[in-house]
């Protein structure tokens, strides 16, 4: 194919790692007919009137022109007609979309349509699920009738399983993360048994639900969902098959990201596009991946030079805590000023942090709120503001050290001192 051979790069950091097919895969299950779906729509009705119909959508390229008849909806291209039984409610929902381009890399155009089947809510989301039908005049008896070819939420079960192996585990090491694994179908998953971290190339992490008291919820089983197949602009197809993590004692599932494929005409056929399939999490549980945690053994002390402010009926608990640090320098101890914080940091006398943890201790005579701490409300935020921030905080305790309240949260791996420069600690309301 002129258009659809190409490698897709994806940063291992952000999105999941780019599961390529074995070369076996390609050459065995491609060349047996890895299809998602074919249908045989060649049956024609009794043509109405021109009048009667009302032309939807057309395609002047390809010279396409789509009309609802009744109950059906009428293909016409250059006088020829194909009827599609009972597309019209469908049609009235959401007008279908017509592509035309060279889809099978014959040198000649084909005409795509994308059609609205229905509607899935996800985690509270509607989510628009569509099929896609390729037509094509072919040439039958000595006369000109259309080929179609279609594509449902569906079909791409079957071959997907025979095809490909996927699993999706919890960490042993942190419950935080939760891991997807793909690989050939003849491939073995490998895991570390301290971590649980895979040995195979193809996978990606998602953060785990978090719990009310900041712990996390325990993977009880995954499944796939609706295969959504989406047409940009240019009329390149994708398929995204959802996934969802089933917590225990959690009634709703999580939507954890889905794969991500591309879609070709190969064989005759919709194919999923060798070297394009990967784990993409959804945004909001992004997560840094455990398997870049730093070896590096640093450690940086910040002593706040500044009193707490003598408040009338203070109760010298601190519920309120937000500070930002810079370690864009390589520092063992400094001393700063916090007097124009406006949070409860003027009431914390020393900071350090590791490449693993920050522990807070409390200007004499002050404690931690132990509410805070059981309720859950601790946050390290790395990059904060920026398209690449994420939360890094994993598990947090309040201790007394020579008499001192001491707040000590765990990150959910270590960093580097240069990855933590600006990170935003919040504790309390």
């Amino acid at each position: 194919m002129k258009y659809f051979v190409r490698i897709i790069v994806v940063l291992l950091i952000v999105s999941g790692i780019v599961f390529a097919y074995s070369y076996s895969y390609r050459q065995q299950k491609i060349a047996d007919d890895i299809v998602l779906t074919t249908a045989d729509m060649s049956a024609k009705k009794e043509k109405t009137t021109v009048a009667e119909r009302k032309l939807i959508a057309q395609n002047k390229e390809g010279n396409y022109q789509l009309y609802i008849d009744g109950a059906d909806v009428v293909l016409l291209h250059d006088g020829i007609e194909k009827v599609f039984d009972g597309w019209a409610s469908d049609a009235k929902q959401e007008t279908p979309k017509l592509f035309y381009k060279d889809y099978d890399g014959d040198g000649e155009g084909e005409l795509l349509i994308q059609k609205i089947n229905g509607v899935v809510n996800t985690n509270g989301r509607n989510v628009s699920v569509y099929n896609l039908y390729l037509v094509k005049p072919v040439e039958k008896n000595g006369k000109i009738d259309f080929s179609v070819i279609s594509a449902t939420k569906d079909t791409w079960k079957v071959p997907f399983e025979e095809a490909i192996k996927t699993e999706m585990t919890q960490l042993k090491s942190c419950s935080k993360y939760i891991q997807f694994v793909m690989d050939d179908a003849d491939v073995s998953f490998v895991y570390d048994k301290e971590t649980g971290i895979t040995h195979n190339k193809y996978f990606g992490f998602a953060r785990a639900l978090r719990k009310s008291d900041g712990t996390y919820e325990v993977l009880e089983r995954w499944n796939k969902g609706n295969g959504l197949y989406t047409v940009d602009g240019d009329g390149n197809i994708t398929l995204d098959i959802q996934l969802f993590a089933y917590y225990k004692g959690v009634d709703d599932p999580q939507y954890v990201g889905d794969i991500h494929s591309e879609i070709a005409i190969m064989n005759g056929k919709f194919n999923i596009v060798p070297n394009t399939s990967q784990f993409a999490v959804n945004e909001e549980y992004k997560i840094f991946y455990p398997i870049f945690a730093s070896s590096q053994s640093w450690k940086s002390t910040i002593n706040n030079s500044a009193q707490p402010p003598v408040r009338q009926g203070d109760d010298m608990v601190i519920d309120w805590l937000e500070a930002s640090f810079d370690l864009s320098t390589d520092f063992e101890e400094r001393t700063l000023s916090f007097a124009n914080y406006s949070s409860q940091i003027k009431c914390v006398d020393k900071i350090v942090i590791t490449p693993g943890t920050i522990a807070l201790t409390a200007k004499e005579g002050y404690s931690f709120s132990e509410l805070m701490l059981k309720n859950g409300e601790y946050r390290v935020i790395m990059n904060p503001g920026t398209d690449n921030e994420y939360n890094i905080e994993y598990t947090s305790e309040i201790k007394t050290v020579k008499g001192r309240s001491v707040l000590k949260i765990v990150f959910d791996r270590t960093y580097n001192r240069y990855d933590l420069n600006g990170m935003v600690v919040k504790f309390g309301a």
